[in-house]
Parts: structure tokens; C-alpha cells; sequence
């Protein structure tokens, strides 16, 4: 699966993908009930500004500030679920993958699979709508994603600390609340931390956490 091609830095080379580009747009947008409906293919740039209009959000970084550490943003709709980045708000309002409460899913020989639905709280697929978060978009391909919205003004304050511009491409780990202050200090190149989540970017490349993950430029892990 591929849309704007934003996160293809942090994978390898692919031989063959399809691409969601053709799926975008608006489907359902209703904001009393926190809920809009989009193809997959939408940037986010877009459903940003056409929730903003109406007081409405996903809780996202600016990338103009952030950079690469704006959980995928730019990028696709389908490519921030596929890809299911850190970001500043997530301590407070989870991963992407929290959002999604229902999408069309797409196999590899074509088939297509609802589940779940624009109710907040339903168990129509037993979410299996999230199966395809964070799978870098390998096995399912979002066509249409059904997501909650947050209010503008309700946001709550960020947690993530940034102490140098940030640029692609990045690294990122996440480590054992136990393990966090030695790998700050011992990270080189640290650009942003949020000492919430125990999530460290860097422009160089870290030492793997004894508990945790890295992901970094070429599908390093």
C-alpha cells in the first residue's frame, strides 16, 4: 500500500504496490457526534482543514514546526494508520490507532471486508479495522476509514519536548519507563522526547533499547 509516498524512508524498497491515491475524499462527516468518514487515500493536510472549519481536529502535530516528528503527517490518512507513529498528543489521546472505529479493507487478491461502524463504542467486526495499524501497509489495504475527532479547543498540552529543529529522515525508540533517561542522555543527536510515553527522535541512529523498539531510515528496527 502506498499514498504519498511520506514515510517511504522508513521502509525498503518495494517491488510492487497499490495505491490508495485513488481513494480519497470525504464520505460522512458528522460533528456533533465526534465522527467523520474519508477514503484512505485523503492527506491529512485536507481532513484537517475541512474538520478546523468546524471546531474539530485529529490530535496531530504541525508538521511545519515538527517535521518528521509529526506521526506521519503530512502523508495520507491511510498511510498515518498503516504506519501508527509516535506523536505529542499521545499520552493523553492515544495512537492512530485509537481513532479508527471502523473501515473497508482491501486483501491482497482484491476482496473487500467492512468492520466496525461510526458508533464510538461497537464491536460490528471485532475490530478487525485495526489490523492493518501499523503494518506499513503489507497484507490489508485501508480503501475507507471511519475516524473519531477531537475538539480544537479541547486539546490538552503536549507532552513532547523538542530540543533541536527536526528534518527528515528520523529515528525513532521507545523504551521502559526504566530504561528512558539513560537512553536520552546516551542518544546521540536527540532533536525531541516526550518523557510521558518514553518516545526519543534523533537524526542518528541509537542503540536498541534492552526493552523497546527503533525504527529509523531504511526499515531499521
Amino acid at each position: 500500500m502506498r499514498g504519498l509516498g511520506t514515510k517511504q524512508g522508513f521502509l525498503a524498497p518495494a517491488v510492487a504496490f497499490e495505491s490508495t491515491l485513488g481513494e480519497g475524499g470525504l464520505i460522512d462527516f458528522s460533528p456533533a457526534d465526534q465522527v467523520v468518514e474519508v477514503g484512505a487515500g485523503m492527506p491529512i493536510s485536507e481532513l484537517q482543514a475541512l474538520l478546523g472549519a468546524e471546531g474539530q481536529c485529529l490530535p496531530l502535530l504541525d508538521p511545519a514546526e515538527w517535521g518528521a516528528a509529526a506521526a506521519g503527517y503530512p502523508g495520507t490518512v491511510g498511510g498515518l494508520l498503516a504506519c501508527n507513529l509516535p506523536h505529542g498528543y499521545m499520552a493523553s489521546c492515544g495512537m492512530p490507532r485509537d481513532w479508527v472505529l471502523g473501515a473497508t479493507l482491501r486483501r491482497p487478491d482484491g476482496t473487500e471486508a467492512k468492520s466496525g461502524s461510526r458508533a464510538v463504542k461497537s464491536v460490528a467486526g471485532y475490530d478487525a479495522h485495526k489490523l492493518g495499524v501499523g503494518a506499513w501497509g503489507r497484507g490489508l489495504m485501508y480503501v475507507r476509514v471511519i475516524l473519531r475527532t477531537y475538539p480544537t479547543k479541547g486539546l490538552p498540552a503536549m507532552s513532547i519536548v523538542q530540543s533541536a529543529p527536526i528534518q527528515a529522515p528520523v529515528f525513532i525508540q521507545r523504551c521502559l519507563r526504566s530504561d528512558f533517561d539513560s537512553m536520552l542522555r546516551q542518544t546521540p543527536g536527540v532533536v525531541a522526547h516526550d518523557p510521558q510515553t518514553q518516545v526519543i527522535w534523533s537524526q542518528e541512529r541509537p542503540a536498541t533499547p534492552p526493552e523497546g523498539w527503533v525504527i529509523g531510515p531504511g526499515g531499521y528496527r
